[in-house]
């Protein structure tokens, strides 16, 4: 960017993070330290005011014949339109199929999240999941902290690619002089994350949750459609070389309008953003998850099938807590879950403050499920009972939160007007 003599309309910074794997102990959240305490502790100014950080991580290596971005989801349609509107370069002798453009949310596993997480829109090249977000590209069971990691998975036209896009990827941000956060995006995560059944056994209000996101709907599309114009109206006037005094008040219209963005963006990840252990969800999807899972062992074991419901379901409750219950023993959970929620350690949760989940308590089910595995049409009433408790409590949970949400996305509403 520098030999090329770009001149950028905003700041561009480049930085380099130390402890992105570590710099903290008796944490759950443990990695992407330096990322956090940058822009928490060093450079706390940056949220409100930055219009993107573009993050890379293992930026060499061909995952597979295609790549794709993550982000924020604010971001999509900007990603969207800069990769299939031809402004993004065409990979060159790397990733055949092309960049991947359907959406795909930015996980916690790389520095971004903390920006994402403290209100600055993120994105990060994607090197993590393939196209379903479910599944882990081979390459982490085959190299990935392996002794079989080797020079040789360096690709230089992978490294050359991501350099060309994600540098005329800032250049494309920093010439649109108002910045293309989309809100849209909020209302198909909000709208997805809704099991209508589960939330109305639990006695959310349900129809106000929908009638609110619809809301959203609307003033999302109104804003982008605000955008939209001023970027169309600051086009034209270039073209038409329009006097540099218009020029400037439409940058200046946009400045204003980038300002009101980004608070409302922060708003967004500061209420609608919540964890389930490293899980990036929307806050009630926690225990609506959990209780779908419990139901599901339930019915398992009321036929006396403590294989599925152990296999399938159990292990997964709590976002696989459970599974440690199974191999672990109680005095190690303990100090597993205060690393979590104990009182005194709440000022050592970095980008996990705030976000954690309540989790079921059905450690003791799972541990007698793990213990009675090879039996056949056993009594598991006991177990069965601690379920049904843990689901009473977790709908408690839930309809508290679908409430909160309710008023959040009321307030994202007007402040979208």
């Amino acid at each position: 960017m520098l030999d090329s003599e770009y001149v950028p309309e905003n700041d561009i910074v480049f930085c380099l993070h130390g402890a992105e794997e570590w710099g903290a102990i008796y944490t759950q959240f443990d990695w992407t330290i330096g990322a956090w305490r940058m822009i928490n502790e060093a450079r706390p100014e940056w949220a409100g005011k930055t219009l993107a950080f573009i993050n890379f991580e293992l930026p060499a290596y061909e995952f597979d014949t295609y790549t794709s971005v993550y982000s924020a989801p604010e971001l999509y349609s900007l990603i969207d339109i800069f990769v299939n509107k031809g402004f993004a370069p065409e990979p060159v002798g790397c990733f055949p199929d092309g960049v991947l453009t359907e959406g795909y949310q930015t996980y916690t596993y790389s520095d971004d999240f903390s920006y994402y997480v403290a209100g600055v829109p993120s994105t990060v090249n994607g090197f993590l999941l393939q196209r379903d977000m479910e599944t882990v590209f081979p390459f982490y069971y085959d190299y990935y902290h392996t002794n079989f990691d080797t020079p040789e998975t360096y690709n230089e036209n992978v490294a050359n690619f991501n350099i060309q896009f994600y540098g005329t990827f800032a250049i494309f941000i920093d010439q649109l002089p108002a910045h293309f956060l989309d809100y849209t995006s909020q209302y198909d995560r909000l709208t997805e994350a809704l099991d209508e059944e589960i939330c109305k056994a639990a006695g959310a209000d349900v129809e106000a949750y929908k009638e609110a996101v619809e809301k959203l709907g609307e003033a999302a599309v109104a804003a982008k459609d605000k955008v939209i114009d001023l970027n169309i109206r600051y086009v034209e006037a270039v073209k038409s070389g329009a006097d540099q005094s218009e020029i400037d008040a439409i940058r200046a219209e946009a400045r204003a309008l980038n300002k009101e963005n980004l608070k409302i963006f922060k708003f967004v990840q500061d209420t609608l953003l919540g964890l389930m252990y490293e899980t990036p969800v929307v806050p009630h999807e926690s225990p609506q998850k959990n209780i779908a899972l419990m139901e599901a062992v339930i019915a398992a074991l009321e036929e006396g099938d403590v294989v599925t419901a152990a296999d399938e379901y159990a292990w997964a409750i709590n976002e696989y807590f459970e599974w440690y219950e199974m191999y672990f023993s109680p005095e190690v959970m303990e100090i597993h879950y205060d690393m979590f929620y104990g009182e005194d350690n709440q000022d050592n949760l970095f980008w996990g403050t705030g976000k954690s989940f309540v989790p079921a308590k059905v450690s003791e089910a799972t541990r007698s499920l793990f213990e009675r595995y090879e039996e056949e049409g056993g009594d598991f009433s006991k177990e069965i009972e601690i379920y049904r408790k843990a689901i009473e409590e977790q709908r408690a949970v839930l309809k508290e939160l679908m409430a909160k949400e309710t008023e959040d996305i009321l307030k994202l509403v007007d402040m979208l007007k």
